[in-house]
């Protein structure tokens, strides 16, 4: 599936994912693609037994937008001076 999103926009995109694994979904423009514009999402299978498996937890960077914009944490860069 391709969809083109003009600079300074926004799209939301709704997927169906029928199979379990890991999907990558990115953008085909390399010069985007290396500022983070990727998303890994794991889909597990309902029909097996999951409740002996913990999912990680999120990194401290992750970014929340929208309903879960509440959740996002302060980031806090450091700055290296080269003298």
């Amino acid at each position: 599936m391709r969809m083109q999103v003009f600079p300074g926009a926004w799209t939301a995109v709704l997927v169906f994912l029928d199979n379990a694994g890991i999907w990558n979904l990115r953008v085909e423009n390399l010069d985007s693609w290396y500022m983070g514009q990727e998303l890994y999402i794991s889909v597990v299978n309902p029909e097996e037994d999951h409740s002996d498996k913990t999912p990680l937890p999120l990194p401290d960077n992750t970014i929340f937008c929208g309903a879960l914009s509440s959740l996002q944490k302060m980031l806090y860069c450091l700055q290296r001076t080269i003298s």
